[in-house]
């Protein structure tokens, strides 16, 4: 029987074969734009207005430590139609990325980039 780890590193590599987008990360310290293959994903979050709290979905960019061993808040990823392909949008990342449990993907909020 496989190890765990073996199995979640299979199951990962499924589903970013399936769901995965081309992109290029490039570091907010400078450096050159790396290619990587990102899912973007929604989550749950509650939010507040006046005396009433509700929930709404807020997007995410996840990527594999093997692509992107650090991201960091102000990097800034652009999704490709294909790989090597033609940008179809822009994100900066907005908030400090973290890394799921498991160790297996960074989950990074992405927010407009501002020109």
């Amino acid at each position: 029987m496989a190890a765990l780890h073996d199995r979640r590193a299979r199951l990962l590599a499924s589903l970013y074969s399936t769901y995965g987008e081309p992109a290029t990360w490039t570091p907010a310290g400078g450096g050159a734009a790396i290619p990587v293959t990102i899912r973007r994903h929604g989550e749950d979050i509650e939010v507040g207005f006046g005396g009433s709290a509700g929930l709404a979905t807020k997007d995410f960019l996840r990527v594999r430590p093997s692509e992107v061993a650090a991201p960091a808040r102000n990097d800034v990823v652009e999704v490709l139609d294909a790989p090597g392909g033609n940008v179809v949008a822009t994100f900066r990342i907005i908030a400090d990325p973290r890394l799921v449990k498991a160790g297996g993907e960074w989950v990074c909020e992405p927010g407009p980039v501002r020109t």
